[in-house]
């Protein structure tokens, strides 16, 4: 069995099946949020993945996905760099740009360079050694305080049978 090389014709076709199934999977509102964000001068990305990092303001390689930001930092960076606001969460959450956990955080869609997504690692990675949600929320640590270690059994949000 002889299996086929790539050459320049065959990769120019795999190219434009790629495309062809790419273009079939977008969505309306996919093509919407990216219309509004190429038309913008700050959210603008070129074809080598360089545009505007919201963490420190400068034009670099950048990687855009969903992050939990606070108001303090929103209101520090400005609404210029962001692609979209997704959800608000309506309790503790750790914001990716400071570290701190606050009340009144929204996930957003925003783009960072190298550096700002290594800090954001760095944050994530003292949070997962310091054992998530369950150790370090603000609420948990409160209600541990006050009603012991066995707060869930206490509050009833651990004793529950099946039938």
């Amino acid at each position: 069995m002889v299996q086929d090389r790539i050459t320049k014709d065959n990769d120019e076709t795999i190219m434009k099946m790629d495309g062809a199934r790419r273009k079939q999977e977008e969505n309306p509102i996919q093509l919407k949020l990216r219309s509004f964000a190429q038309a913008d001068e700050q959210t603008k990305i070129n074809k080598h993945s360089e545009g505007y990092c919201y963490g420190c303001s400068k034009i670099d390689y950048i990687i855009s996905s969903l992050f939990f930001i606070c108001t303090e930092c929103y209101q520090k960076r400005g609404k210029e760099g962001l692609l979209a606001n997704v959800s608000q969460s309506h309790s503790h959450q750790l914001c990716d740009t400071c570290g701190y956990w606050k009340m009144g955080v929204w996930q957003r869609n925003v783009s960072f360079c190298q550096s700002c997504m290594t800090r954001t690692i760095r944050i994530h990675k003292k949070y997962k050694d310091g054992g998530g949600r369950a150790k370090l929320d603000p609420f948990v640590k409160r209600q541990e305080r006050r009603f012991g270690k066995d707060y869930k059994a206490i509050l009833g949000e651990g004793m529950r049978k099946k039938f």
